[in-house]
């Protein structure tokens, strides 16, 4: 765990919270542009109609994951590290990182969504433009 300990910097910690803040509000109303109900083939719509879009949606919802669990794992050390607080005091620090982290789920599950939906669309063009033609069937 010593490998962590430059997030217990008070200046790191600050950037995080300042970062995720910021990213995960701008991600937020970028994943509220996405087309309702967030389907696969919604999703898959919406790529053809805004390729840009849609891939600065995927990179900015998994850069908001990354930061805001890194935030709430953080938060988890710096209330695992306070020895002079009482007990319940650090319990509910590490329950706010836990939670925090939990919250970065939301980002991550769009960007699963969205990945799955760049697959889809990747293995439907393999398999219509696998063009066959020369096939013979051996009796």
């Amino acid at each position: 765990m010593e490998r962590f300990d430059f997030l217990k910097n008070k200046y790191i910690y600050l950037g995080l919270l300042i970062l995720g803040c910021l990213l995960g509000y701008y991600a937020y109303q970028q994943i509220n542009s996405l087309p309702k109900p967030g389907t696969i083939p919604e999703f898959i719509k919406f790529y053809f109609k805004n390729p840009g879009t849609y891939f600065k949606i995927t990179i900015i919802s998994l850069i908001a994951f990354a930061i805001t669990d890194l935030f709430g794992f953080a938060t988890i050390l710096i209330g695992a590290s306070l020895e002079d607080f009482h007990i319940l005091i650090r319990i509910l620090i590490i329950a706010i990182g836990a939670a925090i982290m939990l919250a970065g789920l939301y980002f991550l599950g769009y960007f699963a969504i969205l990945i799955i939906s760049i697959l889809l669309i990747g293995f439907l063009a393999m398999i219509f433009l696998n063009d066959d033609s020369n096939y013979k069937r051996r009796y």
